[in-house]
């Protein structure tokens, strides 16, 4: 049982949010929210049955979301961050049907999401 989760941290300005994935959201929350960067609170999250592929969807939202990353700006660092509403993340998820597809998750232990299907 792993998530999909969309997280958004409003202490940074703007607001940035992070899209990850883990098996415990409490847990995760808790993990990020120490540090520079606190208060963590996951807003939307997405239930899959295996981490590869909950990770292939999770390629799929960074590859959408790639023009917003805010990597090495002085709030977000990671490369999972970005600056966009989790709103509109949660719209792409569930319009777009994201899912594992075939052709970007040959196996299990090989991911490679390169076509995010018109996102």
């Amino acid at each position: 049982m792993t998530y999909v989760y969309v997280a958004i941290n409003p202490a940074t300005n703007p607001p940035c949010i992070k899209i990850g994935i883990t098996d415990d959201i409490d847990k995760r929350m808790k993990q990020l929210s120490v540090g520079q960067l606190r208060r963590w609170e996951s807003l939307y999250e997405y239930y899959y049955s295996s981490r590869w592929k909950s990770k292939c969807v999770e390629r799929q939202l960074h590859g959408a979301f790639q023009s917003r990353n805010c990597k090495n700006t002085r709030d977000c660092s990671s490369r999972e961050m970005f600056f966009a509403s989790p709103h509109h993340v949660n719209e792409v998820i569930t319009t777009q049907c994201l899912r594992p597809k075939k052709q970007c998750c040959v196996s299990r232990y090989h991911c490679n999401c390169n076509g995010y299907g018109g996102i």
